[in-house]
């Protein structure tokens, strides 16, 4: 993992986790960790199909446009924005950004004379799946935090030998 902001990696890999878990608790942070994993090699797999002109219909047209924001959200989750108080929303947002930035030049430029590594056509349905993965991402982020937050604040059972009431 990439961490940002200092050049001791492995303190910041700890304290990115410690915030995250804090955030998020710990099997969440797993699980979704497991989740990342499987989403970027499932991006890989499409971009292989891709590479080799398969045409397997919305999974080459619209996959990668789904499962590449999912997983960029998550890694900026864990490094760049782990610490930030509104994290979740500041990602997904910059993620948005970038990918309507990359339709935009498809649309002004689709041979890529400018910048020809965005060469491509240009899909509006590209935009409403960029969209629709990050809100889901934002929205699985904001729900992981509520329950910790209840979790950390729900009061509980008294020690051992105190009075009842």
């Amino acid at each position: 993992m990439v961490t940002l902001g200092s050049s001791s990696g492995s303190a910041d890999r700890e304290t990115v986790t410690a915030t995250l878990n804090a955030q998020l608790g710990g099997r969440a942070v797993r699980v979704l960790d497991a989740l990342s994993v499987a989403v970027m090699l499932a991006s890989l797999g499409i971009a292989a199909l891709q590479v080799r002109h398969v045409d397997a219909g919305w999974l080459t047209s619209h996959g990668a446009d789904a499962l590449c924001p999912a997983f960029m959200w998550w890694t900026l989750r864990r490094t760049a924005f782990a610490k930030r108080r509104h994290a979740a929303a500041e990602a997904a947002g910059l993620i948005l950004a970038g990918c309507w930035g990359w339709e935009l030049c498809q649309l002004l430029d689709p041979r890529g004379d400018v910048l020809p590594m965005t060469a491509g056509v240009f899909d509006p349905v590209d935009l409403a799946v960029y969209a629709a993965v990050l809100l889901a991402c934002w929205l699985l982020d904001e729900a992981l935090q509520r329950r910790q937050r209840r979790i950390r604040t729900c009061p509980g059972p008294p020690p051992l030998g105190s009075p009842p009431g």
